[in-house]
């Protein structure tokens, strides 16, 4: 098979020269924006837009919770020493709760204290205690949130010409790690494993614990299917933990020899369940962002014609949107765009549950456009087929259907589905556990 991601090498020695002077003055600054700068080369400006905002939109909440955790590490500043003579690992895997809960209990057992992340709500009962909302607290200043406010005004490509921000920009990145820094020896944080490493709270936290020595892991937070490996690589973590063996292969076949080294594979990350489906006859049907100009717009009409299809087939069908969807169909840049009207006529057909395992407990198939969903029903035992008029430019080995094959429903309650061990390995806790703790 041809490696779906034989472009990014060209692509990141374009980037980086396009970008040399800019990582050069403002080092700092430059790894802060450099996911956006990539989403921007690569014309993905709907994810652009959204992550500029969401730093530069504190909201009230969020004002005062900056307040609290000023107060807080001003306190924890006065403690000359550690508070912990245990070492301690900090756990922020919100889609990976199996694992994460796994995780959690094999480092209990090798003497690791636990610190994981709480909401606000739970903020005022846990004060000086260590289990502290990390991303948040290493990232909460007025200051940056104003220097993002203006970057998303001014845009980014007009920003990072400006100087006098960039430079402000490098001064408050280095004002905040030296914050997180302090943090993470106070709390005698040895080990961070983490979903991402791309957004820039946790380039300040990554930057912190390569300076105090604790350790800081990636476990990829999807199945990866972007070509240019936008918010995957560079990885400047200790480790990027991929889903597949395959994945394994192909990422790090594109990267130099030190990062190529970095890519790990330790089995699948999820629990491998067997869901009984064989008294439902419904469909759940998954949609990745189609708002987005990541996404070829050819893919828009034949998934919404898929979907009007089985809908007349199954009236009780279950749509699960991406959670973008939902904040991008409020914004009134896609008030008039053709998905936001298409998921607003049919809301009566979302899904009313958190997780995507309580519609694999629904559902008799699960069908989609594009999304790592697919693989996960596949791997636990339920059918699963993705739209071949609009699916992604690289995906997964999923069945693939085409629309005019959609009124065969036959076909799919009588569907075989994988066996569990055909496409992915049980995830070895175990071994990971060991090379987290002596990496």
């Amino acid at each position: 098979m041809e490696n779906p991601f034989s472009s990014y090498r060209q692509f990141n020695h374009s980037f980086q020269e396009e970008f040399k002077t800019l990582s050069k003055e403002f080092p700092l600054a430059f790894e802060l924006l450099e996911c956006q700068l990539r989403l921007l080369r690569t014309n993905h400006l709907s994810p652009l837009k959204h992550n500029l905002l969401r730093y530069s939109q504190p909201g009230i909440s969020k004002s005062i919770y900056y307040v609290f955790i000023s107060f807080y590490l001003f306190v924890l500043k006065l403690i000359p020493y550690q508070i912990f003579h245990r070492p301690a690992s900090y756990i922020s895997l919100g889609r990976f709760r199996d694992l994460a809960s796994l995780i959690q209990l094999e480092l209990n057992e090798k003497n690791y204290k636990i610190i994981c992340d709480i909401n606000k709500k739970q903020l005022f009962q846990n004060f000086m205690s260590s289990r502290i909302s990390f991303l948040p607290a290493v990232f909460c200043s007025f200051k940056m949130t104003r220097i993002f406010k203006t970057i998303s005004k001014k845009g980014l490509e007009q920003s990072i010409e400006d100087r006098q921000l960039m430079d402000e920009l490098e001064r408050e990145a280095l004002k905040l790690i030296e914050r997180a820094k302090s943090l993470i020896y106070i709390l005698n944080l040895q080990i961070i494993i983490a979903d991402n490493e791309w957004k820039p709270d946790q380039k300040i936290l990554l930057h912190a614990a390569k300076k105090v020595g604790c350790k800081y892991f990636v476990l990829a937070h999807g199945f990866v299917a972007q070509n240019e490996l936008v918010t995957i690589c560079p990885v400047n973590a200790d480790a990027l933990i991929v889903w597949t063996k395959d994945q394994q292969k192909f990422i790090s076949s594109c990267l130099n020899k030190m990062e190529s080294g970095k890519v790990k594979y330790f089995g699948w990350p999820f629990s491998i369940k067997r869901y009984e489906t064989r008294n439902s006859i419904r469909p759940l049907f998954i949609l990745t962002d189609l708002h987005s100009e990541m996404i070829n717009p050819s893919m828009l009409d034949p998934t919404i014609q898929a979907f009007e299809i089985l809908k007349k087939e199954y009236p009780k069908i279950i749509l699960r949107p991406h959670p973008i969807s939902f904040r991008l169909m409020k914004d009134q840049k896609f008030a008039e765009h053709k998905f936001t009207t298409f998921l607003k006529e049919n809301l009566s057909y979302f899904s009313e549950h958190d997780s995507v395992e309580n519609d694999f407990k629904r559902c008799k198939f699960v069908i989609g456009n594009g999304s790592s969903v697919l693989l996960e029903a596949e791997v636990n035992g339920i059918p699963a087929f993705q739209l071949a008029q609009a699916k992604n430019e690289y995906f997964f080995p999923i069945p693939e259907i085409k629309n005019e094959e959609l009124h065969e429903f036959r076909k799919f309650q009588s569907a075989p589905s994988q066996s569990n061990d055909s496409l992915v390995d049980k995830n070895n806790i175990k071994r990971l556990i060991e090379f987290l703790t002596q990496a």
